[in-house]
């Protein structure tokens, strides 16, 4: 099995070697390496505010994810800051996870921590109404 600090490495069998793009959901922005390492610390912010989430933040009952659930995101987020392209979007989930989501030409990419050291990876193809789903932990 595998350790959240090994989940990109994990992941990345399931997408191209070379990010079919960087940065943005429509994926026409280029960004250099020092713009991909600076939109990786944004991202990184990002999930340093979901901490400070309690529970029922969307007003709709939601759990908060746990600091033990945002710290395994964001050691997560430093593996891939090395050679997977800006996420579109990284946001807590209904359950007390992390997501973080890709919008690319090949299709829709999702990695969703659940614990501290598991997560999903999701993939959908573009134009399919399959999901690739593999759980990814110790």
């Amino acid at each position: 099995m595998t350790a959240i600090a090994d989940l990109a490495r994990g992941a990345a069998q399931f997408v191209p070697a070379t990010p079919p793009h960087t940065g943005g959901v429509d994926g026409a922005a280029t960004f250099t390496a020092s713009d991909m390492a600076a939109g990786w610390g944004a991202a990184v912010d990002d999930l340093l505010r979901l901490r400070k989430l309690t529970d029922d933040w969307d007003g709709q009952g939601s759990s908060a994810p746990g600091s033990a659930v945002v710290d395994a995101a964001i050691t997560l987020a430093q593996q891939f800051r090395a050679s997977w392209p800006l996420p579109g979007r990284v946001h807590a989930g209904v359950n007390g996870t992390v997501c973080f989501e890709w919008f690319t030409p090949l299709g829709y990419i999702e990695v969703e921590v659940t614990a501290p050291n598991v997560a999903t990876h999701r993939f959908v193809s573009a134009g399919s109404k399959e999901v690739v789903s593999v759980t990814l932990g110790r």
